[in-house]
């Protein structure tokens, strides 16, 4: 008994084109092809709140990491040394409700 394959033809090929298409993604969300070719777009300056937060987080962060390591080796930090960011996961959940009065 032979089985039928999963993929056929006409699947095989959207799936690949999907992979091309996503190949083309530019880190912005806009695709390459309309980025690189559209006359009518135009750079704008957004900041986004939440990428503004991680940012600033993330720079006091890494400036507490390198005071404890010169605490800890002063300036000459063996490369094998525990470092405070080993292991670290960093993640973003909304704030619980303040309780009411």
């Amino acid at each position: 008994m032979t089985r039928e394959s999963e993929w056929d033809d006409v699947e095989r090929d959207k799936m690949l084109a999907l992979a091309e298409y996503d190949n083309g993604m530019c880190d912005c969300g806009m695709h390459k092809s309309v980025a690189d070719t559209d006359p009518d777009l135009e750079m704008t300056e957004r900041i986004c709140p939440v990428c503004s937060g991680i940012a600033r987080n993330l720079r006091v962060i890494a400036d507490r990491d390198a005071k404890t390591l010169k605490e800890c080796y002063g300036d000459k930090v063996p490369p094998d040394a525990p470092r405070p960011e080993d292991g670290r996961v960093l993640g973003i959940q909304a704030k619980p409700p303040k309780p009411e009065a």
